[in-house]
């Protein structure tokens, strides 16, 4: 989320300073304009700082302040009869797009996976923004039903060739706090849009460098890299995939789909790695050993608590006792059980007396399944 709020901040940057894009790279772009002050013009230069201002002042009156509506309105106003010297929105084309139900099959392979990356990332905020308001509000919130209702409403956005529909925290917030309540607050905002569409040709003097101040300030509160700095000073493993969804990111501009799937690549190699590590501490009283295995015993790892204790027992060949403590284990499956029932049966034909203590409740069920079957005389 920082890395895209960069990389909007970068495509609005050439318009706010009043000087020419270059290239489709819009962080290329972004730092070329910064970097060349002699291309900047004077007044989107005063537009966009304040209107910058005044965007952040109003936010701070209140936050139902109709901030951005008056200073839009005025600087429409002075556009037309000031003596503004910088590029204009221009002709606005009012009216719905045409329906259509047309697909362009031949572009599917290519969008296929931006789609899926959109998809992801849409209703992982949306369910993130739904669980808060839920909890906030203690009411019953259905996934199952937010994931129906998005997908119908992006099937009806592109139906009519508009952007993904997604989620917003600023807007839902503004909307609570503005007083709203159930799904009536939508609509009432979807038909003031609509209300407004005919008089779409009144924004044509509007500085461009307004609506750039304008998207500036609004996506400065998702560049959060005080919590980027609180997980890589937290955790490095989760610091490693944090930096790869970042740099990447800005690397892949424009598809940042390909940085979304190699950071998820790398989160699934970093757990699976963290669960195929398994810590065993070990014990020795008189010529009792004692294995107490920490983590998650399941079939990426079994190998390493039978390898781990037949070194022990190598190491101690005149223990007569062997006891494997269950209680530091977070999930055991069915192939971690037949492993520790294999090590058992081997450790007791070694001649050992064996024994497994602190079973954890949630593993009863299949251990006693499976460590039943093993050979009678069996200590528990």
């Amino acid at each position: 989320m920082p890395a895209a709020a960069i990389l909007i901040g970068a495509s609005q940057l050439p318009t706010a300073l009043g000087s020419d894009s270059h290239g489709q790279n819009s962080l290329y772009s972004g730092v070329w304009s910064l970097c060349h002050p002699g291309s900047w013009r004077t007044d989107a230069l005063v537009a966009t700082a304040l209107v910058g201002g005044l965007l952040v002042l109003s936010r701070r009156l209140h936050p139902l302040f109709p901030g951005v509506l008056l200073i839009v309105a005025a600087a429409t106003i002075y556009g037309e009869v000031g003596n503004y010297d910088a590029p204009k929105l221009g002709t606005v084309h009012v009216g719905l797009p045409p329906l259509t139900t047309h697909l362009p099959l031949r572009d599917l392979p290519q969008l296929i996976t931006p789609a899926l990356v959109i998809a992801l990332l849409g209703f992982a905020e949306a369910t993130s923004i739904a669980r808060r308001y839920a909890a906030l509000d203690r009411t019953r919130w259905d996934a199952d039903r937010e994931f129906v209702s998005q997908g119908a409403a992006n099937i009806a956005a592109g139906m009519f060739g508009g952007f993904p529909v997604g989620a917003s925290f600023f807007r839902s917030a503004l909307n609570r706090l503005a007083g709203a309540r159930s799904s009536a607050s939508s609509l009432v905002t979807g038909l003031t849009v609509l209300a407004f569409l005919p008089l779409g040709f009144l924004l044509a003097p509007l500085p461009r460098a307004v609506l750039a101040a304008t998207v500036i300030i609004a996506i400065a509160p998702l560049m959060r890299f005080s919590e980027m700095t609180e997980i890589v000073r937290l955790s490095r493993p989760q610091a490693t995939i944090t930096l790869t969804a970042f740099v990447l990111t800005l690397a892949f501009v424009p598809h940042i789909e390909k940085a979304i799937l190699i950071a998820i690549g790398v989160s699934v190699a970093i757990h699976l790695w963290r669960e195929l590590r398994l810590d065993i501490e070990v014990g020795r009283w008189s010529e009792r050993l004692e294995a107490s295995p920490q983590g998650v015993l399941w079939f990426g790892n079994a190998r390493v608590l039978e390898d781990r204790v037949v070194d022990l027992l190598a190491q101690h060949p005149d223990a007569t006792e062997l006891a494997i403590r269950l209680d530091g284990l977070g999930r055991i499956d069915l192939t971690g059980a037949f492993a520790l029932r294999t090590l058992l049966a081997d450790a007791r034909q070694a001649g050992l007396s064996v024994s497994v203590l602190g079973a954890p409740q949630h593993a009863t069920r299949v251990l006693d399944r499976v460590l039943g079957n093993m050979p009678p005389q069996r200590p528990t």
